[in-house]
């Protein structure tokens, strides 16, 4: 998705949560959390503050689905 960015730029790390945003909207937060995970990874979002807020809520929202590890991630990313 990012070719020639260099390392923290805040105007693609921005389009990045954007971009998650409209995944959100869309209904499609396995993709959303997946590319948030990527991106967060590979320090192409610089928002620590939104992964963990985003990150948390998505978990949250998976709650029913999901092994209870993760719940307890989904915890601890709200708690961090």
């Amino acid at each position: 998705m990012s070719q020639n960015v260099p390392d923290y730029d805040i105007e693609h790390s921005e389009t990045l949560l954007y971009y998650i945003h409209i995944l959100e909207e869309l209904g499609d937060f396995s993709e959303a959390l997946t590319v948030l995970d990527r991106n967060s990874r590979s320090r192409s979002i610089v928002d620590r503050t939104s992964i963990l807020e985003i990150r948390g809520t998505y978990l949250s929202l998976f709650f029913p689905f999901i092994p209870t590890g993760v719940v307890i991630s989904s915890q601890k990313a709200y708690q961090r």
